[in-house]
Parts: C-alpha cells; sequence; structure tokens
C-alpha cells in the first residue's frame, strides 16, 4: 500500500479528481487511493484501471503481484513452518498446498484469456496507458470539439485543467458574452457557479455576487 501510495505522489497522481478546496481534497483523495487499491487487489475490478483511479500499467501491476504473493506464501509456509500442531492441525503437505494454489490460478488465467478474446479490442492499450489522472484530462479536453464538453471540465479539481488553463480561458473571453446572450440549454447555473472567479470577466462576478446577496452562488462536487 505504501508503495502504491509513493507511486501516486511521485507521478503527481495523487489528488483524485473531484473539484474540492484544498485540505478536504488531500483527505478525500488519501481515503479514494486507498479504496481503488484495495478493490483492485480483491476484486479485480476492470474500471479501476481508468487513469483517474489506479491507472492501466498499474493495475496490471497490482494483478500480477498479487498472484505471485499467493505462491511466495506457500514457499515460505513450507519453508519456515515447522508443522507442530496448532490448535490441533498440521502442516499441510506440499502438493495439497500447491494444488490449492494452482488450480485457482489457473481458472484465473482462463477468465483473463476469456476477457481478452470477448472485449471490443479497442480498449485493450487502456491496460497499458501510463497517463495520470491530470494528463489524460488534458487530453481528453483537447480531443472535445463542443463547448459543452469543454465547459464540464470545470467540475475536475484545478490541478487536473492546469495544462490547458489558457485554453479554458481564451474559451471563456471568446464566448461569455454569445452565451449569455442565447443561453444554451447546457448552461445552467450549476454549470455556471462551476467556473471559477478568475475565468469570468469581473462585471459578470460582481453581478453574480449581487444576485447572490454578495456572496456568489458556487457549485459543489455532488450536485
Amino acid at each position: 500500500m505504501l508503495v502504491f501510495l509513493l507511486i501516486k505522489v511521485m507521478r503527481g497522481d495523487f489528488r483524485y479528481w473531484l473539484n474540492l478546496p484544498n485540505l478536504l481534497s488531500l483527505v478525500v483523495s488519501f481515503v479514494t487511493r486507498v479504496l481503488t487499491k484495495v478493490l483492485t487487489d480483491f476484486t479485480l475490478v476492470m474500471q479501476m484501471r481508468h487513469s483517474f483511479e489506479v491507472g492501466g500499467v498499474l493495475f496490471c501491476l497490482l494483478v500480477v503481484q498479487n498472484q505471485l504473493v499467493c505462491f511466495v506464501a506457500g514457499w515460505i509456509y513450507l519453508k519456515y513452518y515447522d508443522g507442530e500442531e496448532v490448535g490441533g492441525n498440521t502442516k499441510i503437505k506440499a502438493g495439497i498446498l500447491w494444488t490449492g494454489l494452482y488450480a485457482p490460478f489457473s481458472l484465473f488465467l482462463v477468465s483473463c484469456l476469456a476477457f481478452i478474446r470477448l472485449m471490443d479490442r479497442k480498449y485493450l492499450h487502456t491496460f497499458f496507458g501510463l497517463m495520470t489522472g491530470p494528463q489524460y484530462a488534458v487530453a481528453q479536453y483537447k480531443g472535445y470539439t463542443m463547448d459543452i464538453q469543454r465547459v464540464a471540465a470545470f467540475d475536475q479539481h484545478p490541478t487536473y485543467y492546469e495544462g490547458v488553463k489558457d485554453a479554458m480561458q481564451e474559451l471563456i473571453d471568446d464566448n461569455w458574452e454569445d452565451w449569455m446572450k442565447d443561453r444554451p440549454e447546457w448552461l445552467t447555473d450549476n454549470v455556471i457557479a462551476s467556473i471559477p472567479d478568475s475565468y469570468l470577466p469581473k462585471p459578470e462576478v460582481k453581478r453574480l455576487e449581487k444576485e447572490g446577496g454578495g456572496r456568489r452562488r458556487r457549485s459543489v462536487v455532488f450536485g
């Protein structure tokens, strides 16, 4: 677990994507990273390979590690357990122990091969992705073609769109007046509330503050 968290920190991928205040964000990030690691270790939830969660390569490494640990534990047991009775039980014979390990491992391999055989191959690369969460967010933003998609990036923590903040600022500067005039359906109060003050024109910030009784309404992460 410690190595996993250190890797996340060293790669600048520790902070979770939820747009929360800094201290709360760090606490939630720690809890979330621990939970995703545990889920990957014990359930092999494929969705955890997403760059916002564990990440492709790290997900596969954890899967391999978890399988190897079982055999290492079995070898340590056979080598160092002296076989004395403990609670009425004696040492498990090597043949029985290795059979008990190889059987579920074989089932695991068959399941993996069946999954690869049946999956949509265009997603196979996601198991080997090296992108961190922020890198993935930036890549996604650059591939967007619609304003509604680009503005939705403000729902993420600011560190996730740091790499495209100039492009996002340009998006707001070039379109805000037209958006306010035409008011497209996607530009709801919640969407407006998700945009930081620093990206909006100052007169607009003052207007929103006036409407909110001196304090601008800001969106929260869960609605």
